[in-house]
């Protein structure tokens, strides 16, 4: 089952895996607690905008 939504905080009680897309790019593809984990997160929307944060200053970096 695919489930698509902006509202990451449904997505933790629902999904096991979860695909992290930012300006059209797959950023992340992993299970919810290893991204928790990974990102030092207490929720998986921190984890969400700490994982897209981290994309775009490496995407700052590349286009500098």
């Amino acid at each position: 089952t695919v489930l698509s939504t902006h509202i990451v905080s449904d997505l933790d009680s629902v999904c096991r895996q979860v695909i992290l897309m930012n300006h059209g790019r797959i950023v992340r593809f992993c299970e919810v607690k290893t991204l928790l984990a990974e990102e030092k997160a207490d929720s998986l929307t921190q984890a969400f905008l700490s994982a897209i944060e981290k994309d775009d200053q490496k995407r700052s970096r590349q286009h500098s």
